[in-house]
């Protein structure tokens, strides 16, 4: 392939992205024109697979190559446990200079997730609408609900812009861009372009007005379809807002003579349910909607190609590494079920697994049992392969079966029709959970950083 040496890296996940909106697969309403010129000179992968539906557990699977019950970052504990090896500490080991910049709360040192001397940046520090003061706090909000203000993208890429001279080769610069997360709440001049009924200027600051109270969650009981249709149409036009932020951010890399000396990743921490299976948002099962993540990787001096073997977050860093030129850490090299996603001949895993645990005892759980009819859903467990797909309540012992091939939608469960199906699938997932335990050391929260976390989760809408 010709790869050069020590090439910067550019990691971008925009939050609650949903792989089926992305022009380059297949989506035909416009949301994702710079990505989709980006994807023309890049490894396209069709089958990237996240290993949990919501943000904290899936970024630290990326950040570390583990799953939710190796590195701890999930329910019961939350805290990613102490001692792991992340991808920036591996690469500043080998002198990249590691920087990241997060728009999400939960993407940050505080919990875990990042590690080592790299410098964070959140939005909180460098988002001028972010001043504290409860004038600033007024001034955000009415912007906010008059569709002038974003989630960050712009003040990001301000930043980005002021970084980008002064950082030394290689770096890499992990970012976290948060506008298609619940509540959807793009720009008004994004509005126009892509909601298809009637909205104005009052319509829309009523409807952000109800949004900024409710959870993504509550959406559920939302039968009126218009009110979906709504949702997905602000959904499309936030996702072409961040398109346009990430557009600019290559021009940022192209003026400082970076981009040709620069590998750059796009993807998603997990998608987001827009009316599939009744919900709206994300976390809470394991349905492709949330777990089939885009994922595009430009590679200077390789061909664009489109990968159609099953990958997973957790092959990540180690395939990194070898596309850089760097010694893989012994304990991802040689993992189990895993295959290089960047080999050029590769026909990806046989497997891959993702994993869901309920919000059991927490306020969201309790405030779940005020809306009759709703239940916050079961811990889950999931394995696929290139065919099917096998989610498993381990709590009743309830399974879901699926054809992804016949059934994209996973709309017609056919457990019991398949036994030799389930037999293998069930086979390789009791493999896994024998094989993938706790790795690292646990480290108990203090009241302080629990009492954190619970306002940040009750800002993001989980509870």
């Amino acid at each position: 392939m010709g790869t050069p040496q020590r090439l910067n890296v550019v990691l971008i996940v925009i939050d609650a992205a949903r792989r089926d909106r992305f022009g380059c697969y297949g989506y035909g309403r416009g949301t994702t024109a710079s990505i989709d010129d980006l994807a023309r000179e890049s490894l396209v992968f069709s089958r990237m697979i996240a290993p949990a539906p919501w943000t904290l557990p899936s970024h630290a699977s990326l950040f570390t190559g583990l799953y939710s019950r190796e590195h701890g970052a999930d329910r019961p504990g939350l805290r990613m446990h102490d001692g792991l090896l992340t991808l920036g500490e591996h690469l500043a080991a080998h002198g990249y200079a590691p920087v990241f910049v997060s728009n999400n709360p939960l993407v940050s040192r505080r919990w875990g997730i990042i590690n080592g001397a790299a410098p964070v940046m959140m939005r909180r520090e460098f988002d001028p609408d972010f001043r504290r003061g409860l004038g600033a706090t007024w001034s955000r909000r009415v912007k906010t609900i008059l569709g002038a203000a974003d989630r960050g993208a712009r003040a990001t890429n301000q930043l980005i812009g002021r970084l980008l001279p002064g950082l030394p080769s290689p770096f890499f610069l992990f970012i976290n861009y948060m506008e298609c997360h619940w509540p959807y709440m793009p720009l008004r001049t994004y509005e126009r372009r892509f909601v298809r009924r009637r909205h104005t200027v009052s319509q829309a600051a009523r409807h952000r007005l109800r949004m900024r109270t409710r959870r993504s969650w509550e959406a559920e009981l939302v039968q009126d379809r218009d009110r979906v249709d709504l949702l997905s149409d602000l959904y499309d036009a936030a996702l072409a807002y961040v398109d346009d932020r990430i557009g600019e951010l290559l021009t940022l890399l192209q003026r400082d003579g970076r981009l040709d000396d620069t590998l750059v990743i796009v993807t998603s921490d997990h998608g987001e349910g827009l009316g599939d299976h009744g919900l709206i948002g994300h976390g809470m099962h394991l349905y492709q909607s949330l777990l089939h993540v885009p994922f595009l990787a430009r590679i200077p001096g390789w061909a664009a190609v489109r990968v159609d073997g099953l990958a997973q977050f957790t092959d990540v860093f180690a395939g990194l590494c070898r596309v850089l030129g760097l010694s893989v850490p012994p304990h991802l090299a040689d993992r189990p079920f895993a295959a290089d996603p960047f080999a050029p001949t590769g026909r990806g895993r046989e497997f891959a697994f993702a994993e869901w645990h309920q919000w059991e005892g927490e306020r969201l759980a309790r405030r779940l049992q005020t809306f009759p009819g709703f239940r916050s859903m079961p811990s889950a467990e999931a394995v696929q392969d290139r065919q099917y797909k096998l989610i498993i309540e381990p709590a009743s012992g309830a399974e879901m079966l699926f054809d992804l091939q016949a059934d994209p939608g996973e709309e017609h469960n056919l457990s019991g029709q398949h036994p030799e199906v389930r037999r293998r699938l069930a086979g390789a997932l009791d493999q896994w959970r024998r094989l993938c335990g706790p790795a690292g050391r646990e480290t108990a929260y203090s009241s302080e950083e629990a009492r954190a976390l619970e306002a940040r989760l009750a800002d993001l809408g989980y509870i």
